[in-house]
């Protein structure tokens, strides 16, 4: 919402703030321009935090990943936790996953 202050127009929709329904995920993900992750522990737990992913991935969204931390720490925990969480059926995969959030890394 910060970025608003430095980019008036912009529109930012976060779930915590406007989602009424659990269902709408898809829907508010398609309409977005940018899909942004912002990472914290636990993150590919979340159902619905992958629902959203997964959805941003397959309409080929560009995706921003934002967290705090040392880098190649974080680097390894977000790898270690998208592997071991995202391999579910409606996955598109962790490998899919990882190259989209990180680029060819």
């Amino acid at each position: 919402r910060k970025m608003q202050l430095f980019m008036p127009g912009l529109k930012i929709w976060l779930d915590i703030d406007r989602l009424t329904d659990i269902h709408n995920l898809e829907d508010s993900v398609s309409i977005a321009a940018v899909f942004v992750v912002y990472y914290s522990e636990g993150y590919f737990r979340s159902k619905n935090c992958r629902k959203e992913l997964y959805t941003a991935i397959r309409l080929e969204k560009p995706i921003v990943l934002i967290c705090k931390g040392d880098n190649s720490e974080l680097t390894e925990t977000i790898v270690e936790e998208c592997r071991r969480h995202c391999n579910g059926s409606n996955s598109p995969g962790s490998s899919l996953i990882l190259e989209r959030i990180f680029g060819n890394h």
